[in-house]
């Protein structure tokens, strides 16, 4: 997952980024922002033309992406989750995949 990816959920930034790794966990294409394949300038270049053309479409993704991280991204969130993990591995509970 991309520390600048959730930054700039965590400020209402619409995010254009490729789809690779973690990316497409944390960014809803369409809808907190926009991804690309990777390697693609061309999609890369529409993306950015698309968002700097519409200002209502750029807030609105940055509205959303900024509502996702606070419901899925926080750093409080996250560490919650993973000492949850820990304890469960630790007490000899159930496996689990991760």
């Amino acid at each position: 997952m991309s520390l600048a990816v959730l930054e700039a959920m965590q400020n209402g930034l619409a995010i254009i980024a490729t789809r690779i790794g973690g990316i497409p966990e944390a960014v809803e294409h369409n809808r907190s922002g926009l991804l690309v394949p990777p390697g693609d300038a061309g999609a890369l270049g529409d993306a950015i033309a698309r968002l700097s053309a519409d200002t209502q479409l750029r807030c609105a993704m940055g509205a959303e992406g900024k509502k996702r991280y606070e419901e899925q991204f926080r750093a409080d969130q996250m560490v919650s989750r993973v000492e949850s993990l820990y304890h469960l591995i630790t007490a000899g509970g159930e496996r689990i995949a991760v």
